[in-house]
């Protein structure tokens, strides 16, 4: 071997560079991991928080399914201060407008309630008057806030579905109506990437479903504009 082959081989210049390069690779990706790790746990806590305060308002506003607080359940065999016959009722709402449900009670849970003095459209919601965000307000009042305004995720009623569900509460008879387990769940979203796009041909991936569930209060919106 010649003296100049010895020497290149034997050359050792370079060498801290090459690992320079490999460290700061090694932790370039493990921070764009932690980054987009961070942001995707912020999507997801931002929905789950946006679907419980979901759950909690449509609990105390009045009821997306038409004449729900006129339901009885009466009938020849079922008689006043009777158990409900088991599944009395079960009606999902969504955008679709399913079992004939009210796109304006739905806007009221994901918009949120209508500040004091704020234009909204009045609309007359199981025969009670209710003033109705068609869009989300972020400068809300805390009281008045809706999902839309604690998840970016939530940006109408398509994104919602609200299920009122017999299970064994309330009476036959009850005069304000049937006391419904209220379940309230988010559809067709995504969790978006800032990083990974760039280098993978992944920009989103569908969230998972989940949902919260709790028992119907009042159904009644007590305030309006």
């Amino acid at each position: 071997m010649s003296a100049e082959r010895r020497n290149f081989w034997n050359d050792e210049g370079g060498a801290v560079l090459i690992e320079f390069t490999a460290v700061v690779l090694t932790f370039f990706v493990i921070l764009f991991g932690i980054i987009e790790f961070s942001y995707a746990y912020y999507q997801w806590n931002a929905a789950t928080k946006a679907v419980q305060y979901g759950a909690r308002l449509a609990a105390v506003s009045e009821p997306a399914v038409p004449d729900f607080r006129k339901f009885t359940g009466l009938s020849s065999t079922v008689l006043p201060g009777d158990p409900l016959p088991p599944l009395a009722f079960d009606y999902t709402c969504t955008s679709d407008l399913e079992d004939g449900c009210d796109a304006n009670a739905l806007r009221l849970i994901v918009f949120g309630r209508c500040d004091v003095g704020e234009t909204c459209s009045t609309v007359t919601i199981n025969g009670s008057t209710v003033s109705v965000r068609t869009a989300c307000n972020i400068n809300s009042t805390p009281r008045n806030i809706g999902m839309c305004n604690l998840s970016s995720k939530v940006t109408g009623i398509d994104k919602v579905r609200v299920r009122y569900e017999h299970t064994g509460l309330g009476y036959a008879g009850r005069p304000v109506g049937p006391v419904p387990t209220i379940t309230v769940s988010l559809r067709d979203v995504q969790i978006d990437f800032i990083l990974m796009g760039a280098f993978l041909p992944v920009n989103a991936i569908p969230m998972p479903s989940f949902a919260t569930t709790v028992t119907g209060e009042d159904l009644n919106t007590t305030w309006t504009s």
